[in-house]
């Protein structure tokens, strides 16, 4: 009864990097801002029974052992496999989905999304995949499931490089850990992207010296395109990574004791302070200029920091997009071509969900914000 009783949402080995020791880690609670310097890492990032299900844990059990040894090979600099790159980029979009903050978010959108549709009234065609919303917005596990295969879908096309932190700046981490920026659209004033968008950036800290990066390789360049290790020597870098951990933390966030000082860490929560909004859910519904469409789209805003994260260049065809029409969505210039791909499926188009690259949607019929 008690086997896997306490869940971790964060891994232990994924925060082994920023143990003091083998059995403490520097600690700061947000909500008191109080500095625990060694705080015990064992029931850190866990609940009684988070996932509901023991064969689910034992099933991440799994792959967390296999990344251990992945990263620990990063640590040391060394070539990774195709097969390990898959791995790795296979943990970092599950800790979009592992945590309590992710589920939550979710949840409260499948919830405006099917509260929407009910009141539309359900075709015939789309009653199946309705079923399965309202199944996944009420059970946590599936909702965690269903995310992490889209995730591992929509992320496929993106480029996985580590990056060095060269300063005396370190690394930190938190309770929710991965970190989705998108300074190519925060450029174009369009705040509201997800993990399908052109400029998508994804980073995941593993170390005091190391970050994971997931990035858009048509949008972006970043090192020589042979290079998997690139080091980052400007400071100003390691602090926005650092200040976007603060933002996307839930309650605390994770230092290696002795790489940063009380003073550094509560310098950059107070800046983070100034950039903290609410995190309601917003539903919106645009029917397609052709009349054959619709799209709606949830979402909570994502920070507005301005980040120029200067290592991740932006490429001219890039920079050649100078604005956006924030009134209307044409497909192709809010998402990447393997999203739209992957939207024209057979599996989308039987369910009546797929939808064409040139389309384009201007008209708002519907809009409901999370009270």
């Amino acid at each position: 009864m008690a086997e896997h009783k306490n869940q971790h949402y964060v891994s232990q080995f994924y925060l082994k990097n920023f143990f003091s020791d083998r059995k403490t880690i520097g600690t700061l609670i947000l909500s008191s801002n109080k500095f625990i310097e060694n705080a015990t890492i064992k029931n850190q990032c866990s609940k009684d029974n988070f996932y509901q299900d023991k064969n689910y844990e034992i099933a991440l059990s799994e792959l967390e052992a296999d990344t251990s040894v992945i990263f620990d090979k990063i640590m040391n600099k060394e070539d990774l496999s195709s097969k390990e790159k898959f791995i790795a980029r296979a943990f970092m979009l599950l800790q979009e989905t592992r945590t309590k903050h992710s589920a939550d978010i979710v949840h409260r959108g499948f919830n405006l999304m099917t509260t929407y549709l009910e009141s539309r009234g359900i075709s015939d065609e789309f009653k199946p995949t309705f079923e399965k919303l309202k199944v996944h917005s009420s059970d946590a596990i599936e909702i965690m499931k269903s995310m992490f295969q889209t995730s591992m879908n929509n992320c496929a096309d993106l480029t996985l490089k580590v990056i060095i932190n060269k300063t005396k700046l370190p690394f930190i981490t938190c309770d929710d850990p991965l970190i989705t920026y998108n300074k190519h659209l925060e450029r174009l004033e369009y705040h509201n992207y997800g993990l399908s968008c052109n400029g998508l950036i994804i980073l995941l800290p593993i170390s005091p010296t190391h970050t994971l990066v997931l990035y858009d390789a048509n949008t972006y360049k970043l090192g020589t395109r042979k290079q998997f290790y690139v080091p980052v020597s400007n400071i100003k870098d390691i602090e926005e990574i650092c200040l976007l951990t603060i933002l996307h933390a839930s309650q605390t966030i994770y230092v290696k004791n002795g790489s940063i000082d009380y003073y550094q860490l509560t310098k950059l929560t107070n800046i983070a302070a100034k950039y903290i909004q609410s995190e309601n859910m917003e539903l919106e519904s645009f029917s397609s200029d052709d009349g054959k469409g619709e799209l709606l789209r949830s979402y909570s805003e994502h920070f507005h920091i301005g980040a120029r994260l200067d290592f991740l260049k932006e490429l001219d065809k890039a920079k050649g997009i100078k604005s956006l029409n924030k009134r209307s969505f044409s497909v192709t210039q809010i998402m990447r071509p393997h999203c739209i791909k992957l939207l024209d499926q057979k599996e989308y188009r039987d369910q009546g969900l797929s939808f064409q690259g040139e389309q384009t949607f201007s008209t708002r019929i519907y809009s409901s914000r999370e009270k």
